[in-house]
């Protein structure tokens, strides 16, 4: 699925739709939990195919075809709210090591610690394509969002999905996450002896 200047100008609806969000404190017009909860679990439904065809490609472009997809089904995220994970595995990175320090010195910049319960306290987590939907709070309602691993402004990006179509264009948001987390497993590897992209490093 490779995307043309068109796919990246059709991304206007979904930051326009977002903005109606927001300013009429609804999710795709659902207003009430339980109605937005069915809404972010249907956009989790139709963008599903495109997350895994988006995790297909890049593992042929920068993982040569040693990696392993799968997806974990909306579930609870065990603070009042909802996530679905889509992970992308493969053995360099699975045998890879963490840092234990930061990138300069072991009090310049603390290391995140690994979301997923699999894996080993010394490894890194794979590539992470994460749908959210956060509990309400102080700051009221919330709506649902496609990130990569963590929980920060940059990655999180409008989950604004009612058809095929909506889902279609979130193929080059999933690149972006996909790449982002890429850099991330390296980053977290930093100056430790490196083996993560076959044929290259």
């Amino acid at each position: 699925m490779l995307a043309s200047i068109e796919t990246y100008k059709d991304r206007l609806q979904d930051y326009r739709r977002h903005c109606i969000d927001l300013r009429d404190m609804k999710y795709e017009n659902s207003t009430e939990r339980p109605e937005r909860e069915a809404t972010f679990k249907q956009a989790v439904e139709l963008v599903s195919p495109v997350v895994m065809e988006i995790l297909e490609e890049f593992n042929n472009v920068f993982l040569e075809n040693t990696g392993t997809i799968h997806s974990q089904g909306t579930k609870t995220d065990g603070n009042d709210g909802l996530v679905s994970l889509w992970l992308l595995s493969w053995p360099l990175q699975r045998n890879a090591r963490r840092r234990t320090e930061g990138y300069w010195s072991k009090d310049s910049e603390p290391v995140q610690p690994n979301i997923l319960p699999e894996t080993d306290p010394g490894g890194i987590d794979p590539v992470i394509v994460r749908a959210f939907l956060p509990k309400d709070g102080v700051t009221g309602w919330l709506h649902g969002h496609l990130a990569g691993r963590y929980d920060s402004a940059n990655g999180m990006w409008p989950l604004n999905v009612t058809s095929p179509e909506d889902a279609q264009r979130q193929g080059v948001v999933t690149w972006m996450i996909a790449e982002g987390e890429l850099h991330r497993c390296v980053y977290e590897m930093a100056h430790a002896p490196m083996a993560l992209l076959p044929g290259v490093c």
